[in-house]
Order: C-alpha cells, then structure tokens, then sequence
C-alpha cells in the first residue's frame, strides 16, 4: 500500500481482534515512525508498548484520570474509560518529552509525536475488527510496551 492510499483509506475501528503484531513487526512500525520530521533533532518520542493485562492496568490510569479531570463523572463514564484500551490486543502509545530549553516551539515538538504516530499508522496493518472483517492492517493507536 503506497502512502497516499494509506492516508485516504484510514479508519478508526471501535474494536479490534487477534492478533496484534508481532515483536519483529513492531519494531518495523516503530523504526517507521522515528522518521517522522524532527526540527532540531530532538526525537521527542517515547514509546510504549501495552499488551495483555497491562491494558487492564492502563484503563485503571485513565479513568483515574478522567476522575481527577471532572469530579462529576458517572460510574459509566470512568467504566467507558477502563474499557478502552481492551479494545484492541497491542496499545502503542505514543507520547512527546518535550524540551523546553530548546529553540523549537512546544507544539512543534508535539505535532512531530504526532506525526510519528501517524506513520506508525500508516506502516501497520489494520486487523479484523470485532464485529466485521476491514482491511488485512493491524490497527494501533498511539503507544509503547508495557509487560
């Protein structure tokens, strides 16, 4: 798939299925993203791979947060967030350690972590989603590993 057909044919499944993408192909999907533009070679990316239990842990930390964020939050809300990383087998987030000392702007640091997320995007393959077949591609969303 050529990079214009993978920004044209993204989607977004609400679940996705086994199999996650194996170590090897992670590293590929990784290795992809670090090429993202880095005005001043700051690589402000960090990665972090979550799989198997530790997803259950991750939507423990998000509905923690979404606690802290809005003190009216319904038990449904705070389920919804603990449900969401168990929506798919491998969670790859991916986060900007932005520097402040350095001359290129915050945001830039920022929209470059973002960019490396959407190359990891477009080098994965999207898998089946839960409820109907998609295309053969591993779907990821912004993350790294956790064991």
């Amino acid at each position: 798939m050529d990079a214009y057909e993978a920004l044209i044919t993204r989607a977004s499944p609400v679940e996705l299925c086994d199999p996650a993408p194996d170590e090897a192909t992670e590293q590929k999907i990784i290795a992809a993203a670090l090429r993202a533009p880095d005005h001043g070679r700051l690589r402000p990316w960090h990665f972090i791979s979550i799989r198997g239990a530790g997803r259950a842990f991750l939507g423990g930390v998000l509905a923690s947060a979404l606690s802290r964020r809005d003190s009216n939050a319904t038990e449904d809300a705070l389920q919804r967030e603990r449900k969401k990383p168990l929506r798919a087998p491998l969670v790859l987030v991916v986060a900007a350690r932005i520097v402040e000392s350095s001359k290129i702007p915050a945001i830039e640091q920022m929209l470059s972590a973002g960019n490396s997320r959407d190359r990891a995007d477009a080098f994965g393959r999207r898998c089946r989603a839960k409820h109907h077949a998609c295309q053969p591609r591993f779907g990821l969303r912004s993350a790294m590993e956790n064991g």
